[in-house]
Formats: C-alpha cells, sequence, structure tokens
C-alpha cells in the first residue's frame, strides 16, 4: 500500500460527503472521520466509516443507492486503501455519541482454512483491554493471518452535502 498526502481540500468534501450518507436513512449509525492510533504495522489507514444497519436488507439497499455509489466514485481517486466491514444493528438502543472513543480490532483469518477451522476461529466482540485481544488471539492460535486494532473517536454530526 503505497502513502500519500491529501490535502485537506480533497478530505473536507469526502469527509462531508461520507458523513451526509446518514441522511439515506438506511443506517442505525453512520460517521466517518479521522484514526486517532493504528496498531498494525501492515495496514496505513488513516479514516474510518463506521456504519450499523438495522438489517442485511437495509445494507444491500444501501450499498447500491444512487447517492452511495456517487460518493464512493468521487472519492475513489484520493483512497490509497480499503477496508469494509458491515454488520447489523444487535438490538442495542443506542448509537455511540459524538466525542465517544471506542477501540475496534479485526482479526483476518488464513484463506486456506477449512470450515471446521473457521468455525473454531469464530470470536465474539473483542473487549478493549490488550489481555482480551491476547487471549483471543491465543484461542485461535494458527488461524489468524493478521490483526489491526485502531482507536477512533466518533465525530460531531454534520451537514450534510448529497
Amino acid at each position: 500500500m503505497s502513502t500519500f498526502i491529501i490535502s485537506s481540500s480533497a478530505i473536507t468534501p469526502m469527509v462531508s460527503g461520507l458523513n451526509g450518507l446518514a441522511s439515506l436513512n438506511l443506517t442505525f449509525h453512520l460517521s466517518f472521520g479521522q484514526l486517532l492510533h493504528s496498531r498494525s504495522s501492515s495496514l496505513t489507514f488513516t479514516h474510518m466509516l463506521h456504519n450499523r444497519y438495522r438489517s442485511k436488507e437495509d445494507l444491500l439497499e444501501y450499498v447500491v443507492h444512487p447517492k452511495h455509489v456517487r460518493v464512493v466514485k468521487e472519492n475513489k481517486p484520493i483512497i490509497d486503501g480499503i477496508m469494509a466491514v458491515d454488520w447489523m444493528f444487535n438490538g442495542a438502543s443506542f448509537s455511540p455519541k459524538p466525542g465517544s472513543a471506542i477501540r475496534v480490532t479485526f482479526l483476518k483469518l488464513k484463506g486456506n482454512l477449512g470450515e471446521n477451522e473457521k468455525a473454531r476461529a469464530n470470536l465474539e466482540a473483542l473487549d478493549s483491554n490488550s489481555e482480551g485481544v491476547n487471549s483471543h488471539e491465543e484461542k485461535a492460535g494458527d488461524s489468524i493471518k493478521s490483526v489491526v486494532v485502531v482507536d477512533y473517536l466518533i465525530p460531531p454530526p454534520q451537514v450534510a452535502n448529497l
């Protein structure tokens, strides 16, 4: 993954456009902003789009929605790498409030695993402390290819710019 400098004149419309996708009412929660910290030697992400969906149908509609497709196409030239992780609303009655800090840990499983190994490596949400991460890594053993830990601060609401 290459590293290049992006001007703030390109970042500002990207942030506004991505945060504006919340107005589509297809997500339970949507925010986009800069990462506070990334603990990964192989991935150099600088920003995170944090989405949760009410249902799989909402996710499928969101992915093909013309406004979403337009924002993705407009920003593709300035994005060096993308990792998308989509998940459904789990029934909790809240979204993280602006100013909330979250730590997200992603475990990438090795590609040559059979279904039995993948089932054994199935991991629940990780605790934010490193002991929890280390414990889950030990349980998954040789099934893990890489680990990415990112810290993210939920930004204040943005004015929609679609």
